[in-house]
């Protein structure tokens, strides 16, 4: 109910005086009669300003009843929060207000549980959201009994899961019923996975740690796949580590970083049998530090490019050069010299002595082994000496043969210069069936001496000398075939010498006879 009477002053009439005095004056009889209000309570205080207090309520919807209580004391509202008449801490709070059955009580705050600890069988809420805060300190769940474990559960499409557990008798293990999700990262200790698979739906997997990284696999296999399919494995067999490429006909690459360029250094080429390329140079760690195969493990072949070099010494100074289409050229550092290609000890070995001289050189024996020799000019076109197995030893000058060995001897061609002396074995020892020689005369004069010419000389100088065929007639032991292609006979002309030196001695003795008789 509100008052109908207005406010007067000292400048209002005295009519007006009396109308608002008779207004108010029906004013209190009506708060006297009953105590109904339209909307609201207006308190001026003590002191007459501006300022009001004013009580009000929302407009009901039915009868309402607030009844205060029988004491004396202070109402608390809303806006109290930064006056004497509340308290940021629990501990300070002596009683609490509560609704009991539309009643307001007050309640100790360690009967409500606040303000220190409270033990609970069970804790219910209702169905709105629960928050337990601090605005300092730790909030801490103590599941006190021995090996209990603290679960936290909810409900997933009307089913009651049990999201977490976290194992009292594992020292706090924690179970997880379903996929953990932690956008700022999990620190660990340690990882022990049930599962068999760590997924990561897009972007890169990175492994970042301050000392090793340790892959221990017990099944002796760590295999790199991508997109399921294996592409290389590392491999414990018998403590032996394995690299492996598993899909076929796929090489190994070894790469790295040159000058800031990537290289491929090493490729294993699995489609021919692991062929190693090398990008560039091999070299042992150190000068004279390794050797390329062993005893017992050799190298089969090694294939090398056209014109290249094998430098043999410290400082490469003896090199065997590969001559394109040509063969292998061995020289020192000066190209040419007295560069040895030495057999078996420094005693034998083939030399250039100097340019365009090749000497053979052997401390015991030389020997060239073949089924035919032939000794030639540069150009291949000039014959010096020729001999085959089982034939004839030629010996030519300016490339006509002057010497051939036969069967029965040789044969010379051309003339014979002797400075010395010719000595044919004649030893008594050598020889059998010695007999005289008998009619020298009778031998000498069944032979025919003729003078002549060679068909084949150029140079038509007469010779003297006795014709083979005829020879033969007479004396056919000293009659050779010379030439059996050609069938040329030749005759052993010292083996008559003796018949002539009987023929002379013979003579001799019968002019000897003659002198007798005429003296007489």
């Amino acid at each position: 109910m509100a008052t109908t009477a207005n406010t007067i002053s000292t400048s209002s009439t005295l009519e007006e005086f009396r109308l608002q005095f008779n207004t108010l004056v029906n004013d209190i009889t009506a708060l006297d009669a009953g105590n109904i209000f339209s909307t609201a309570i207006i308190f001026e205080g003590a002191t007459d300003d501006a300022n009001e207090t004013t009580l009000t309520v929302v407009d009901p919807t039915a009868d309402r009843t607030i009844t205060l209580p029988n004491v004396t004391g202070t109402v608390i509202t809303t806006a109290n929060s930064d006056s004497a008449t509340t308290t940021t801490s629990s501990s300070d709070a002596d009683f609490v207000l509560v609704d009991d059955g539309g009643t307001l009580k007050k309640i100790t705050a360690a009967n409500l549980g606040i303000g220190s600890a409270v033990a609970y069988d069970d804790l219910t809420a209702g169905d709105a959201a629960v928050n337990i805060t601090t605005s300092s300190g730790n909030i801490t769940i103590d599941a006190a009994a021995n090996d209990s474990n603290i679960i936290f559960k909810g409900t997933d499409a009307t089913s009651d899961i049990t999201m977490l557990t976290l194992d009292g008798s594992e020292a706090g293990a924690a179970a997880f019923n379903g996929v953990v999700t932690a956008n700022a990262g999990v620190v660990v200790d340690n990882i022990t996975i049930d599962g068999t698979q760590i997924d990561l739906s897009s972007g890169d997997l990175t492994l970042d740690v301050a000392g090793d990284i340790i892959l221990d696999a017990d099944g002796a296999d760590v295999i790199f796949k991508d997109a399921g399919t294996s592409i290389g494995t590392f491999t414990n067999s018998s403590t032996d580590f394995v690299i492996a490429s598993n899909v076929s006909d796929k090489d190994m690459l070894f790469k790295g970083n040159d000058g800031g360029s990537t290289i491929t250094a090493l490729t294993l080429d699995m489609s021919a049998a692991g062929a190693a390329k090398f990008n560039s140079n091999i070299s042992p760690a150190s000068a004279n530090g390794a050797s390329l195969g062993t005893a017992a493990l050799e190298w089969s072949d090694i294939y090398l490019a056209d014109g290249s070099v094998i430098f043999f010494g410290a400082d490469g100074d003896v090199t065997l050069t590969h001559i394109a289409d040509t063969g292998l050229l061995l020289s020192d550092d000066s190209g040419v010299g007295t560069t040895q290609l030495q057999f078996g000890d420094s005693g034998t070995y083939i030399q250039q002595s100097a340019n365009g001289v090749l000497e053979l050189f052997s401390d015991t024996t030389l020997e060239i082994n073949g089924d035919a020799l032939n000794l030639k000019n540069t150009a291949s076109n000039e014959t010096y000496l020729a001999a085959a197995n089982g034939g004839a030893v030629e010996l030519y000058h300016n490339n006509s043969k002057k010497f051939e060995t036969t069967s029965a001897g040789g044969t010379l061609t051309g003339n014979l210069t002797v400075s010395g002396e010719i000595v044919a074995n004649s030893d008594v020892t050598l020889k059998e069936n010695i007999l005289p020689i008998t009619n020298p005369l009778d031998i000498i004069n069944s032979i025919k001496g003729v003078q002549y010419n060679f068909k084949d000389k150029e140079k038509k100088n007469i010779n003297y000398g006795f014709l083979a065929q005829e020879m033969e007639k007479v004396l056919p032991s000293i009659v050779h075939e010379t030439d059996s292609q050609e069938n040329l006979l030749g005759i052993a002309y010292d083996n008559i010498i003796a018949i002539l030196l009987e023929g002379v001695k013979s003579l001799s003795n019968e002019v000897e006879e003659l002198k007798n008789k005429i003296e007489k």
